[in-house]
């Protein structure tokens, strides 16, 4: 059975309620390290974490532009509905 999963780049407490609200797994991915590689490290890990999972519903966390717009590429080959806050 396909689970729902909220996506956020960022530990927000907003994204923390909410993913137990709509009965989401919370994924909360950091990248501390140089600033330059912190979007290209996170969009992978972002896209095989998706590609792996394949949800039924996507939660993402906005603003993160890159987040947002990996999603709205994805959703036609993995088919999951999204959710963008």
């Amino acid at each position: 059975m396909k689970k729902n999963i909220w996506i956020s780049w960022e530990n927000h407490r907003r994204s923390s309620e909410l993913a137990k609200a709509f009965d989401a797994e919370l994924k909360v991915m950091k990248y501390d390290e140089a600033s330059y590689l912190r979007y290209p490290i996170l969009l992978l890990k972002t896209f095989i974490l998706l590609i792996g999972t394949r949800p039924a519903v996507l939660f993402v966390q906005n603003p993160s532009i890159f987040l947002t717009s990996l999603a709205c590429f994805l959703k036609p080959l993995l088919r999951y509905r999204l959710v963008i806050d």
